[in-house]
């Protein structure tokens, strides 16, 4: 009998909270199979601010979960060279 008492408790405790806890409804959200249309580069402000460089921060992720950061940074350069650091 106590050993039964061990396993009735948990799952007692486990139905009681799972009928309380609500997780409530994900987005239906799902993007195209298609390109995307690219931005143009106005859409990009540079920042405000004496040698400010600009980063870019991008995160790409496929349907099955892999994903891949891709991040540059252009520092402001007033000799006017078009390095850019990834």
């Amino acid at each position: 009998m106590k050993n039964l008492n061990h396993f009735i408790l948990p799952v007692v405790v486990f139905l009681t909270i799972s009928t309380v806890i609500n997780g409530g409804i994900t987005s239906e959200y799902v993007r195209q199979a298609q390109s995307s249309v690219e931005m143009p580069l106005k859409t990009f402000r540079t920042p405000s601010g004496h040698y400010v460089p600009e980063q870019v921060h991008l995160t790409q992720v496929d349907h099955d979960g892999r994903a891949m950061i891709i991040s540059w940074v252009t520092i402001l350069n007033l000799a006017g060279s078009n390095v850019v650091t990834y």
